[in-house]
């Protein structure tokens, strides 16, 4: 996909790995932020998406 976007294969493979590796982290920190009348069902589909999502990415 890298180069089909004209991206260099090294940045678009550092892209994601910083991408994986912060994941747990950013959604933390967004989950601390929700105010606390936040419907529960919808924000656990979102973060547990994303997180399937970067679990996805390989280990390169």
């Amino acid at each position: 996909m890298d180069k089909h976007v004209g991206l260099d294969e090294n940045l678009a493979r550092e892209m994601f790995i910083e991408f994986k590796s912060l994941m747990p982290s950013v959604i933390s920190q967004i989950k601390s932020q929700l105010p606390n009348y936040h419907p529960l069902h919808i924000s656990d589909a979102i973060f547990n998406g994303l997180a399937k999502q970067a679990k996805k990415i390989p280990d390169f």
